[in-house]
């Protein structure tokens, strides 16, 4: 209410110019209401009709992180069958259809998903990495990397393929290639892949 008093004082100063425009013209307009044009009868579900899918999706996997599926996702364990579809079933049948899906998330794998809105629990992308920084030997610059990696993983969920590990954040001051070679850099990208497949399946 405070609003409208403000624009009616406001247009109340206006008023006394209205006199000194001669030349007054129609102005004609189409407009075309979508809300209006609703069915007669039919009750207008205001948070059905302006809902965001996306939002949704986001909020319902923050605030179940501690879900097994979910948690699974996030601590690196492979999911089951049964909790794939389970998964699924939340995306495109609880909170939307499949077509909600497509269209926000094209054809982004569902745990891909999750894992990119959660990210991972640090304690878990530690012990994938543990081994390999104890036991190969690295020099300072090559544990760096390793460190960079588990950085990036735990915030984002996963790397998605073998040419980020050249691009920012891992090319300075070295690159993979530049570090790594031979059982090194194979055992590295398996863990690295390891991690991302275990986030499954796609989308059907």
């Amino acid at each position: 209410m405070a609003d409208h008093d403000a624009v009616r004082q406001k247009l109340r100063g206006l008023l006394k110019y209205l006199s000194e425009i001669r030349d007054y013209r129609d102005v004609f307009t189409n407009l075309t209401d979508t809300v209006l044009e609703r069915t007669e009868g039919v009750p207008l579900h205001m948070e059905e009709e302006y809902r965001d899918y996306k939002a949704e999706v986001n909020e319902y996997i923050l605030v179940h992180r501690n879900d097994t599926v979910i948690y699974k996702l996030t601590h690196n364990i492979p999911l089951t069958e049964d909790e794939f579809a389970e998964l699924e079933r939340i995306l495109t049948s609880e909170l939307g259809t499949s077509e909600d899906y497509r269209t926000n998330f094209q054809d982004t794998p569902f745990g891909i998903l999750v894992r990119k809105i959660a990210g991972m629990d640090h304690d878990a992308v530690q012990e994938v990495f543990a081994d390999f920084i104890n036991t190969q030997g690295l020099n300072a610059q090559q544990i760096n990397f390793v460190k960079r990696v588990i950085a990036y993983i735990e915030t984002n969920g996963y790397i998605r393929e073998v040419e980020d590990l050249i691009k920012p954040p891992f090319d300075a001051p070295a690159n993979l290639f530049q570090l790594f070679s031979g059982s090194r850099l194979t055992e590295l990208l398996r863990l690295i892949n390891g991690v991302k497949e275990n986030a499954g399946r796609h989308m059907a």
